[in-house]
């Protein structure tokens, strides 16, 4: 093994030495400022060597400059109602594009974000949805409207109460529902159970977003032993919840639940 060489403070290409970083199996890495302001780690023999010179912001920088910078040309292309006319200025580092509505009206619009979805449209669909989701046959007082309304919220509203067991945890809603009543509601109309009494729409992988084959409607007890506190115990060779257990062996359910604190399992 080579002798240990103190790279503090050095300089290499763009990259200041900061500090030594933990090893990557037997080699020696550093923390590392690129002159952009991006921090991360690089093998020493990568600096030394002269492998590694920046962030990566300058062999991007070069292939501007050179041409070879690998822009995808959206012209003509189509994302939702916009359709691309070209390409103008860029701000900072973002590509934008020239995009004309089917209503009409021009923007000018991030590449990322016609790529992404996360725009699509000048904002005419948006409302015509809103519009839509609060008068679509009178069901903006609905079982399945206000169903709608409430994952909204836990989903997406930090000021929710229920917003840290949903959205928090990453948890969100299938994006073409977001903004269409119609469209959430014709999906879960056609799940067996919808609209009988005693059954609320429920999620089958608890962990699992609010999204197409994730949904079914659900009883109460159904959805008691599908949630995350549930404790899990294996009894005649099959798992299931300590209130199955209850059902299927008649014994009392405070009498197994002190026997598994104590630390009985299985057939105990």
């Amino acid at each position: 093994m080579g002798r240990f060489r103190d790279l503090t403070g050095q300089v290499f290409g763009r990259l200041t030495v900061l500090e030594r970083a933990p090893n990557k199996g037997e080699r020696v890495c550093w923390h590392c400022q690129c002159e952009c302001g991006n921090k991360f780690v690089v093998l020493a023999g990568s600096l030394t060597n002269g492998l590694t010179k920046s962030c990566g912001c300058l062999a991007k920088e070069k292939a501007i400059e050179t041409g070879r910078s690998r822009v995808e040309d959206l012209t003509g292309k189509r994302f939702g109602r916009w359709k691309v006319i070209r390409r103008v200025e860029n701000k900072g580092k973002q590509v934008r594009w020239l995009c004309r509505c089917d209503c009409g009206k021009e923007r000018i619009v991030y590449g990322s974000s016609l790529r992404k979805g996360i725009t699509q449209s000048c904002g005419c669909l948006a409302k015509e949805r809103t519009v839509e989701a609060n008068t679509t046959h009178g069901l903006s007082h609905s079982q399945i409207y206000n169903i709608w309304e409430s994952i909204k919220q836990r989903c997406f509203n930090s000021n929710c109460k229920a917003y840290k067991n949903y959205g928090e945890r990453g948890i969100t809603m299938y994006e073409p529902w977001i903004n269409d009543f119609k469209a959430f509601r014709d999906y879960v109309s056609t799940l067996p159970h919808c609209g009988e009494k005693g059954y609320t729409l429920d999620r089958i992988n608890n962990d699992g977003n609010y999204e197409p084959g994730n949904l079914k409607w659900s009883t109460q007890s159904e959805q008691c032993r599908n949630q995350r506190r549930n404790i899990i115990v294996e009894y005649q060779g099959e798992k299931m919840t300590l209130a199955e257990a209850v059902e299927k062996s008649s014994i009392d359910y405070r009498l197994l639940w002190a026997r598994y604190k104590v630390g009985d399992r299985g057939e105990k």
